[in-house]
């Protein structure tokens, strides 16, 4: 349980985004910055895979997500076959011309 108040605590500190770029994840504390480099890596997670990731309940990780998701972290999505998915929420980033030389 303590565990899980630090994680609320370090959600509390954190500044809300319009989206991550690679420089919000790596400033991230260390349990979030893990938990959002999967997410990045996998393109999505169930509620009940990020409360196997967090080791937490399920209604935990709930209030995890959707703290995570009002600071513009990930959003939620809602996947026919799996229900509630969770997916990062990255920023767009413009493309750079490079001139011709």
């Amino acid at each position: 349980m303590q565990a899980y108040e630090e994680l609320l605590k370090a959600l509390d500190g954190l500044s809300p985004v319009d989206g991550m770029t690679p420089i919000d994840v790596l400033n991230l504390p260390d349990d979030l910055g893990r938990l959002i480099g999967k997410l990045i890596r996998d393109g999505s997670m169930t509620l009940p895979q990020l409360a196997s990731e967090l080791h937490l309940q399920e209604n935990q990780a709930r209030k995890v997500g959707t703290l995570l998701t009002r600071k513009g972290f990930i959003y939620k999505d809602y996947h026919r076959g799996h229900g509630l998915i969770y997916r990062p929420q990255m920023v767009r980033m413009r493309k750079r011309n490079i001139p011709d030389f």
